[in-house]
């Protein structure tokens, strides 16, 4: 670093570093803690042209381009050095929104499944109307994060601007189609939500092991699933830690 980087700068431009991995390891635990803990007494930091970063800097504009250089070294030993360049300035041009046919969901969130037709007429006549210009993306967003959410839930999936319109106003006369999609929400009494952390490392030995033997109920799943799985999968129906 110190041969490419460092040689004919001025003073008050050094080459700023910073380290990640070499110092803290896999962040998954640490994230945040990212920082140089110790530096290398065989470089002549204060002549060398090259300044580690303590805190975060501004990096102002200058007349040459800026770049940037990233070194990372992959788990099984691959090591890839990126140089980033600073983008090319581009004029402003004025933002046009262009209306795009595409599948969205509509949702029409009602008390009860009698209440659909009315939940439909509404956006069908403003569609129509007022809204003529409006996309249907942004209709479905409307529809289904600027609302309350009641027990009944009816979608449909228009493909198109014009699908939209026949949909809703076929809802809204009380009749139904292919793409009605219903369903009721569910008592909060009746869910749990359960969060399922993969990991990375499967392929580590015991993995499994602690959570078999602390585990009561993965353990009970484990149990359930050897003589189907296991058996047809692996070989063998039984297990033992």
């Amino acid at each position: 670093m110190l041969n490419l980087y460092s040689k004919n700068r001025p003073e008050d431009a050094p080459c700023y570093i910073g380290s990640i991995k070499l110092n803290v390891g896999h962040l998954e635990a640490g994230a945040g803690c990212a920082n140089l803990k110790s530096l290398s007494q065989k470089i002549d930091w204060a002549n060398a042209g090259i300044k580690v970063s303590r805190e975060i800097i501004n990096w102002p504009a200058v007349k040459a381009v800026r770049r940037a250089a990233i070194c990372s070294y992959g788990y099984g030993g691959t090591v890839l050095h990126a140089v980033i360049e600073q983008a090319p300035r581009v004029p402003r041009s004025e933002y046009t929104y262009k209306q795009v046919d595409e599948p969205t969901a509509l949702h029409l969130i009602s008390t009860n499944e009698r209440r659909v037709p009315v939940y439909a007429r509404a956006p069908h006549d403003w569609r129509t109307g007022d809204g003529v210009e409006n996309s249907t993306n942004s209709i479905g967003d409307a529809l289904a994060s600027r609302r309350g959410h009641h027990d009944f839930i009816t979608a449909i999936v228009p493909s198109s601007r014009q699908e939209a319109t026949e949909l809703l106003n076929t809802f809204a006369n009380g009749t139904g189609g292919n793409q009605l999609n219903a369903s009721r929400v569910m008592s909060k009494n009746d869910t749990r939500v359960i969060w399922m952390f993969s990991g990375h490392g499967a392929q580590g030995a015991d993995i499994g092991k602690e959570l078999l033997a602390k585990g009561p109920v993965f353990r009970g799943v484990v149990e359930d699933l050897a003589p189907r799985e296991f058996k047809s999968r692996q070989g063998f129906a039984q297990f033992k830690l």
